[in-house]
């Protein structure tokens, strides 16, 4: 499981094992997109000023995600 939280504290982004990512909203917890990334996810990280959300696997793969 990877997490991150966007840099102004509003949504966290989580992956599952299976590369499951779900973004919610962090003060309702209301979702706000889930999409289906790289199995096994070691970390996930925000890009603010183009709204990207990268996604690394074990594997070394990595993918880039428009979450705006």
């Amino acid at each position: 499981v990877a997490a991150a939280v966007s840099a102004d504290g509003s949504r966290i982004a989580v992956a599952d094992a299976s590369g499951k990512v779900r973004i919610s909203d962090v003060a309702s917890g209301a979702a706000l997109a889930q999409f289906q990334s790289v199995a096994d996810p070691v970390d996930l990280a925000w890009n603010e000023p183009d709204g990207t959300l990268a996604v690394l696997s074990y594997n070394t793969a990595l993918q880039l995600w428009s979450v705006s």
